[in-house]
């Protein structure tokens, strides 16, 4: 018998436990497709507020932490899960905000017990601090296992948003957070949870400027592992309101499933999921419009939303192979994957419309013994792969949009210690993260990527006042950071010190002019903190001032 799903709202039941701030709601989703041969139960939902974890501040003091430039080439390999010495710590995810690293990961406390800490350091990955440590046992119907996380910052409404999968769990399978931006003092992040099909596998998270995405992958509709996807607004967790909700690809478009080593990324114009096919061995990517507007404007094409369902998402296979990862930029979109023991690069354009157009080309990285590959794209032409041979961590970086690659170079101190399972390693525009076993169990560490931070060049004139040029020759722009500009004279009546809150893009600078009224020989130091200093010798003499 073919069943026409049409779920319209019904009862709702709101139970409310104000010890635990726990609000659990169980409704029946608006949902109306075309979708034939299966009736799925109806998603049930689960809201939690979570609180900052405990901890201490006193190992990192921002006041006293002043150092030049020079630290930038620390060797050491830095242990972030430091707090877990007998369980094992895998599946890092790590992303930037300003000048904050974030990142997150599996910690194995137990065979029953998987948590995600979600983590972050403000100077390049030296120190690192646990904000929160999410759990899904703070759910009823959960395991309090939770696997598979990722984590993307959402511009618009200056929140992170996370999400893993609790295979085990009875229900609430799909569980992710709103967590605040400043998230250096949040002390709150919203919980929520969601399950239709019973079998959960993988996840994935992306972002539009306001929303967050949750695909993870699924049994349903007589497919294995296929794609469930749902977009989520801060701070109720509410779909966008003309779309169906919570959406499931029965690969009527193109056929991903069984899917396997999911990952997104977003570029300007479109969303990207990529994905392997491990029934036909393939790369697979389907991706949809990074537009608001276009995603949520009810467009129908074959009976479902034209732009939101992933149902309907554009799909091709690019390449035969297995682990893919996926960075995009501007237009363009960067996908690295194993082939037969070759890390390759498939890179292309992408179009603003429901087609992509892709124009697909090649390049080979490295081969021979390689696993884990992870790429991030600075920009169109600048791309970093970091990746496993040999059990240690390689990095290899393109200058002229992937076509060619420099000669990979080892960044992990220790030999041999690096783990090379699937998701073992993850990268940014700061650094690297990864999956070591050098202490015996698996723990999760960082390494800086040698020159790509912000490095301010301070240049100073003289005149009527001091004009100071602030350049920034390193490869990360900053946003909203602290400079503090003093003067030392003698006599000083106007102008001794001034704190000034700047934006400098990569390879861009910012000019300032201070004005100052004093008499005498003078030292003017421009400190830009974690970033370093830099001091000039002058004469003060009025409102002029001489560069010596």
């Amino acid at each position: 018998m073919k069943l026409k799903l049409q779920i319209t709202m019904g009862l709702i039941f709101v139970i409310l436990i104000s010890s635990l701030n726990l609000i659990i709601i169980a409704e029946d989703s608006e949902y109306q497709t075309e979708k034939q041969d299966l009736l799925i139960t109806h998603p049930y939902f689960i809201k939690k507020i979570v609180h900052a974890k405990d901890q201490k501040y006193s190992d990192f003091n921002q006041e006293q932490y002043k150092p030049d430039i020079s630290f930038i080439n620390l060797e050491k390999d830095v242990l972030i899960s430091a707090d877990n010495p007998d369980g094992d710590d895998i599946h890092p995810k790590i992303i930037r905000k300003d000048n904050t690293l974030v990142m997150t990961y599996e910690k194995s406390i137990n065979h029953s017990s998987k948590t995600n800490p979600i983590v972050w350091s403000q100077n390049y990955g030296q120190t690192w601090t646990t904000q929160f440590e999410l759990d899904s046992s703070i759910i009823p119907e959960t395991s309090g296992i939770m696997q598979r996380p990722d984590i993307k910052y959402v511009p618009g409404i200056d929140q992170f948003y996370f999400s893993a999968v609790d295979p085990e769990a009875y229900m609430y399978n799909n569980v992710m957070f709103w967590i605040p931006g400043n998230i250096t003092t949040a002390e709150e992040a919203l919980a929520y949870a969601i399950s239709g099909p019973q079998n959960y596998y993988d996840s994935a998270t992306g972002a539009t400027e306001n929303w967050g995405i949750a695909v993870t992958t699924v049994d349903a509709y007589e497919f294995n592992k296929t794609f469930s996807l749902g977009y989520f607004t801060y701070p109720d967790f509410e779909k966008p309101p003309v779309m169906g909700g919570y959406y499931y690809d029965c690969n009527r478009v193109h056929n991903s499933s069984p899917a396997d080593k999911l990952e997104m990324d977003m570029n300007d114009n479109r969303i990207f999921l990529v994905s392997e096919q491990t029934e036909k061995g393939k790369i697979s990517i389907k991706s949809t419009v990074n537009n608001e507007a276009l995603l949520n404007n009810g467009e129908v094409q074959n009976g479902f939303d034209k732009y939101a369902d992933i149902e309907n998402w554009p799909g091709e296979y690019i390449a035969n192979g297995s682990d893919p990862d996926i960075s995009a930029c501007e237009d363009k979109v960067f996908v690295v994957y194993l082939e037969n023991d070759t890390i390759k690069c498939k890179y292309s354009t992408s179009s603003y419309g429901y087609e992509p157009y892709f124009d697909w080309n090649e390049s080979t990285i490295d081969k021979d013994n390689v696993y884990c590959p992870t790429v991030y794209a600075y920009s169109t032409k600048k791309i970093i792969c970091a990746y496993v041979k040999d059990n240690n961590l390689f990095v290899a970086k393109s200058y002229d949009g992937a076509l060619t690659w420099g000669e990979p170079y080892q960044i992990n101190d220790i030999d041999g210690t690096v783990v090379e399972t699937s998701g073992s390693v993850a990268i940014s525009d700061m650094g690297v993260v990864w999956t070591d076993n050098r202490e015996g169990q698996s723990d999760i560490y960082f390494q800086l990527n040698n020159e790509d931070f912000f490095i301010p060049i301070i240049t100073f004139t003289g005149g009527l006042g001091i004009t100071i040029e602030i350049e920034n020759i390193g490869d990360i722009s900053v946003e909203n950071i602290d400079i503090s500009i003093s003067i030392d004279a003698p006599f000083i009546i106007i102008g001794k010190e001034k704190i000034i809150n700047v934006s400098i893009d990569k390879y861009e600078s910012i000019t300032y002019r201070m004005f100052t009224l004093g008499f005498g020989k003078m030292t003017i130091t421009v400190d830009c903190g974690m970033f370093g200093s830099e001091s000039a010798s002058g004469i003060l003499y009025g409102p002029f001032v001489w560069i010596t």
